[in-house]
């Protein structure tokens, strides 16, 4: 008889399909026939990419309770009774169930489970947030419930950590095993690129004009460079949503810097993963300005596809951006050393071994087989 895994995210759309909520149940149900891998959600839409890549994935919905547009509170108390009834239903013919972060409701249903199903096992997948070194274990998961997060960790089976460094600090303080379990990059079946195959274009992939994205610092780097870039024949690419006041603060630097039109190329939002493939494919650098990230999926992306890596300090760099030949991390909000490290790239006479390299490192490190069946000597340990 088979194993039933089941990877609860209520939230769960099409796009998540091709991260990390649907790419492990789905590589586990076509690669370990001994499970039955199920995503447990309510209906958000059509979900076209289950039957494009997992066939075997199966989708069970639940009902939504509450009027989750109203507030994320809401939004958790109807993911908490949505979940916690399917649960009380078929909790006990699950094997392994897989969770997302360590919120408050999600303490509750890991209790829960365990409660009805004590021989099942439970997979929490943690996000990063160097926040949660400072989670005091002993506290209580909300005023007004005694529950405290030491008895939800002690109920939680496996716990894994998109960093090295986290999972390190965390099975320290915790003084319980937190895996090392990465994100990986998708199409993770690709062929090699070849250095033919590349132009002088550096790539930045983001949805442009939040905080979070720091659009702005880029461009101020782009103006900064733009000479070097001209020179040189160097095309920045602009790929994904761009906000309105960052339309208007390009067409004003196009006034003042008529280089830049000649650098410059937006592409604007690309749906179709083929076509976003097509572009890291076709370029060499990767830039991410991001002020944080809770991994940077598009780092590994872009790194699978042989590009080198120039990105902000955020918290995942030191694992994707391993060595100079993967790329550079430069400093905080320094736009010299922004700078160097930018020219420094364009001049790598290596370029075509690195890029070589750094496809190899992708492979060894993100790539998404490879993770799930790390994962998966730990579970069927």
């Amino acid at each position: 008889m088979k194993k039933k895994w089941v990877t609860i995210f209520p939230r769960c759309e099409n796009i998540h399909i091709t991260k990390d909520v649907g790419v492990i149940p789905g590589l586990i149900s076509e690669q370990y026939k001994d499970y039955d891998c199920f995503i447990v959600s309510w209906k958000n839409g059509q979900y076209p990419d289950e039957k494009k890549f997992f066939p075997k994935l199966k989708h069970k919905f639940i009902n939504k309770y509450f009027f989750t547009h109203w507030n994320r509170y809401f939004e958790a108390i109807s993911e908490l009774l949505s979940v916690a009834l399917y649960i009380f239903k078929e909790g006990k013919a699950i094997d392994v169930v897989h969770f997302f972060h360590l919120r408050w409701y999600t303490s509750i249903l890991i209790v829960l489970f365990k409660k009805i199903n004590p021989n099942g096992k439970v997979y929490l997948k943690l996000d990063i947030a160097e926040s949660i070194l400072e989670l005091q274990v002993s506290s209580k998961i909300l005023p007004i419930i005694p529950l405290r997060y030491e008895k939800v960790l002690s109920k939680t089976d496996f716990i894994s950590i998109e960093t090295k460094m986290l999972s390190e600090e965390l099975t320290d303080l915790w003084k319980k095993k937190v895996l090392y379990i990465p994100n990986g990059y998708f199409p993770y079946n690709h062929a090699k690129i070849e250095s033919s195959q590349k132009s002088k274009s550096i790539i930045h992939v983001s949805r442009m004009g939040t905080y979070q994205k720091n659009t702005e610092f880029l461009l101020k780097g782009i103006v900064k460079n733009q000479k070097v870039l001209f020179e040189k024949n160097w095309k920045i690419l602009l790929v994904g949503e761009m906000s309105d006041s960052i339309k208007v603060k390009l067409s004003n630097l196009y006034n003042e810097h008529p280089l830049l039109k000649d650098i410059i190329e937006v592409i604007g939002e690309v749906k179709d993963k083929n076509k976003l493939w097509k572009l890291y494919s076709e370029s060499r650098i990767f830039i991410l300005t991001s002020r944080y990230e809770s991994f940077g999926i598009v780092l590994v992306e872009a790194l699978s596809a042989g590009n080198q890596i120039l990105t902000s300090n955020i918290i995942s760099a030191n694992d994707i951006v391993a060595d100079k030949r993967n790329g550079m991390i430069y400093e905080g909000e320094d736009i010299s050393d922004f700078s160097i490290k930018l020219i420094q790239l364009i001049n790598n006479s290596n370029w075509e071994e690195d890029s070589e390299y750094v496809q190899s490192f992708a492979q060894k490190n993100f790539h998404y087989p490879i993770i799930i069946k790390k994962l998966m000597r730990e579970i069927d340990e």
